[in-house]
């Protein structure tokens, strides 16, 4: 592997062009033979639009640098956005990042404390179609699992959406770690 494997923002402040920006450099140089293999933006104050403009570079959902990945799959390893302002919308951007072609391995979306048992629910659908994720992290985020999120009637529960995902992951092949405390 040609350069270093890690590109590192954490801790700093970033605002929304500079995400873009940072999507730009980070697909370039992974088309040039420098492959980014780790993306790292914890606690970088990342709002969804930040997140929606570097999911747009990520994801081929820019044309032009699409055009030019031709025979190069953008690999993303890591993926740390832990410890921001993602909420459930965000967690659907990412969601369709994850039904593309980038190959990523690990999200780490802990301490996102707007992130709900919703947004968690499309991640987890997201993971189960394409079965390439290997550890997502939603430690320390506003998911609440507990029997009230069953629905008595009758004789029969009637499952939430967020049993009923967390069961199909029992099918998962690739998934190995699921944080959720």
């Amino acid at each position: 592997m040609n350069g270093t494997d890690t590109l590192n923002f954490s801790k700093h402040t970033i605002d929304v062009e500079l995400f873009e920006a940072v999507a730009k450099y980070y697909c370039c140089n992974s088309m040039s033979g420098i492959m980014k293999t780790k993306l790292l933006l914890s606690e970088t104050n990342l709002t969804n639009d930040g997140l929606n403009l570097l999911l747009k570079h990520l994801g081929g959902f820019e044309r032009s640098i699409t055009k030019k990945l031709v025979s190069n799959t953008l690999t993303c390893d890591i993926l740390d956005l832990s410890t921001n302002q993602i909420n459930d919308e965000g967690c659907k951007m990412i969601a369709q990042l994850i039904r593309k072609d980038v190959h990523i391995k690990s999200i780490n979306l802990s301490q996102n404390l707007r992130i709900t048992l919703v947004g968690m629910c499309e991640i987890l659908k997201a993971a189960n179609e394409k079965q390439k994720l290997i550890s997502i992290d939603f430690s320390y985020c506003d998911i609440k699992l507990s029997s009230a999120n069953f629905i008595s009637q009758g004789p029969y529960a009637i499952r939430t959406e967020g049993q009923t995902i967390l069961e199909d992951l029992a099918w998962n092949c690739s998934l190995c770690e699921l944080k959720l405390v």
